[in-house]
């Protein structure tokens, strides 16, 4: 048996022999409980989660979870752990795409690391992983979905994994989330995954070149062509949206300055663009707007939820009631340009 007794009495600010007199034990038995050498009655057990305000299962738990293969790990390194369609997953709690992990309290940390595989223990604070919400794309709607998400449970349930089309895909596939969002303009197609349980609209914007207008007229063809560019990785939409609009005027990649620098995320890109790394890049314009640069379109873009599990199932459930909300609705309106006239729609 595992406990977390000395992780919430440090958290407490008390000592050993603090804690063992509120508990009514000795300083010795409260060290060998800590230590897992002891198991402690169920008087014990009780006065402690009464001390600590939480559960006893909070405190003490059985030692049942797996070992998982994610290599470059360290003891302590904050995780995020849930259970979807029967089987527990992991992702990093920092991603190079998602700075807005940092923020999000994890639900679980490393606790032993052997080799390129690791064993977890979920934090005393955060949400069971059968409470947890795992949504994956790149649309920077879904970190405003995962916030109200958040504020409506009063609690962290919710995360927001930030990754490319192809990328969100292959998660979708394995049941490694909830759910993906992935978007598909002008030219974009979208192969019917038959692991999909329910697709519902998301958002809608455009997509096209944002740039510094202050430095430079608007962008045509030619211009482009001689401008220092950001670009998404393969398998991004933003990518694929940059090709296609080589292919129509002629500009081959290779002549392209600027097009193998690849970024993590949307926000990178227009951030990239609004410090002056770059001339331009292809992004959602939401991105532009909310770093005031200048944009011209290349095509209308809309960003579809697929979901790996059913639409009745708790977790899911209470996401798309807050995804119906109000507040949601008028957040992603004073978010930058988005058309929610569709949002939640059914597609089939």
């Amino acid at each position: 048996m595992q406990n977390r007794l000395r992780e919430m009495r440090q958290r407490a600010s008390l000592t050993q022999e603090d804690l063992a007199l509120r508990t009514g034990v000795t300083r010795q038995a409260l060290s060998a409980i800590e230590k897992g050498a002891v198991i402690p009655n169920t008087a014990t057990a009780l006065t402690l989660a009464q001390i600590f305000h939480c559960r006893v299962e909070d405190l003490f738990f059985l030692d049942e979870t797996p070992s998982f293969h994610m290599p470059g790990m360290r003891v302590g390194d904050p995780l995020i752990l849930a259970r979807i369609a029967g089987q527990t997953v992991v992702h990093a709690g920092r991603q190079e795409g998602n700075r807005r992990l940092d923020a999000v309290l994890p639900n679980a940390r490393v606790s032993e690391v052997r080799g390129a595989h690791i064993r977890v223990m979920n934090t005393a604070y955060g949400a069971h992983p059968d409470e947890v919400f795992l949504v994956a794309g790149c649309d920077s709607a879904l970190g405003l979905w995962v916030q109200a998400i958040n504020l409506a449970a009063g609690k962290t349930v919710a995360y927001w994994i930030n990754c490319d089309n192809q990328t969100a895909r292959a998660y979708l596939a394995e049941k490694r989330v909830h759910a993906v969002a992935t978007h598909f303009g002008q030219g974009l197609s979208f192969d019917e995954d038959k692991e999909v349980k329910a697709r519902l609209q998301f958002t809608r914007y455009r997509l096209g070149f944002g740039f510094a207008g202050e430095r430079f007229a608007p962008p045509d063809a030619e211009r482009i062509k001689a401008m220092r560019l950001v670009n998404r990785p393969r398998g991004a939409g933003a990518r694929q949206a940059l090709d296609r609009w080589s292919h129509e005027n002629d500009a081959h990649v290779d002549t392209l300055a600027g097009y193998d620098v690849e970024l993590p995320s949307h926000a990178h890109v227009a951030e990239a663009v609004a410090c002056r790394f770059a001339d331009l890049g292809v992004m959602p314009e939401p991105e532009a707007y909310a770093c005031n640069l200048d944009f011209v379109s290349l095509s209308e873009d809309s960003s579809v939820l697929s979901f790996a599990v059913d639409l009745v199932h708790p977790v899911v459930s209470h996401a798309l009631q807050t995804l119906a909300s109000d507040r949601f609705l008028a957040t992603l309106k004073i978010s930058g340009p988005y058309d929610v006239s569709t949002l939640g729609r059914m597609l089939t």
